[in-house]
């Protein structure tokens, strides 16, 4: 690597201690040289804590792939323009969407209703498998999943918050604060 000196001004800087002395005296030089191996003693335990961090960032992360026709569910983390009410209570995750395509090895091309009108590539990480189960939800042709692939939500269904139509009305109010 290089130092963010030298990738400034091209030159690397002048390190008193780095410079070859010239003086007779032994003490000196043993400061440098002890200088210098404390110096690359630095750098290796730098770069064995960086390969560490690697490692361990790595160790949580798998490589999901995703096949043209596979059924995903989206999450609705960056969703928030489709939304008509509180964040909170739209569900975690749509869909099931399938797969057009992949882009690259992190991205895939989804087919997307055409009243999402938003850009139908997402990185995997936003991405998760469906897995379909007799008791999934339908609504208008459109799955919604509480967070958990393969399970209803408890209590009511949610309201169709892509097409701005809700699913079910309220008959009567129960208690006020």
């Amino acid at each position: 690597g290089q130092s963010p000196f030298f990738l400034n001004y091209g030159f690397h800087p002048a390190i008193p201690l780095a410079r070859e002395l010239d003086v007779p005296a032994p003490a000196a030089k043993a400061f440098v040289r002890s200088y210098n191996d404390r110096m690359d003693e630095a750098k290796h335990l730098l770069e064995a804590a960086q390969q560490r961090t690697i490692e361990y960032y790595n160790r949580g992360k798998k490589d999901t792939t995703f096949k043209p026709g596979d059924s995903v569910l989206l999450s609705t983390k960056n969703l928030r323009q489709l939304a008509t009410g509180p964040r909170k209570l739209l569900p975690r995750w749509v869909g099931p969407y399938p797969v057009k395509r992949m882009v690259g090895q992190a991205a895939a091309e989804l087919v997307l209703p055409s009243n999402m009108r938003i850009h139908p590539t997402f990185h995997v990480s936003l991405l998760r498998p469906y897995r379909a189960a007799p008791d999934t939800l339908v609504t208008n042709g459109s799955n919604i999943s509480s967070g958990n692939p393969g399970t209803s939500p408890d209590g009511p269904p949610p309201v169709d918050w892509l097409n701005n139509e809700p699913l079910y009305s309220v008959e009567r109010i129960l208690d006020y604060r």
